[in-house]
């Protein structure tokens, strides 16, 4: 509720038309918008994590850079 409070607050950083959309229902639709993304960007950071994990890191891995394996 932070993020909507400071954008009601200091309109300026919205157009007419974000105003209109974001702030329309209470931020409901803007707090949708930041959930969203937030949910992406955790997949995609997961389904990376997974697979360093099942491969390992080949030639960028940090044992290879050093020169020996642990």
């Amino acid at each position: 509720m932070e993020g909507t409070t400071l954008l009601k607050d200091n309109l300026q950083y919205l157009t007419g038309a974000d105003q209109r959309s974001l702030l329309a229902d209470g931020g409901g639709a803007f707090l949708h918008q930041v959930q969203s993304k937030a949910e992406f960007n955790s997949t995609i950071r997961a389904a990376g994590s997974a697979i360093v994990a099942a491969y390992g890191g080949g030639r960028i891995s940090v044992d290879r850079l050093l020169g020996r394996e642990f």
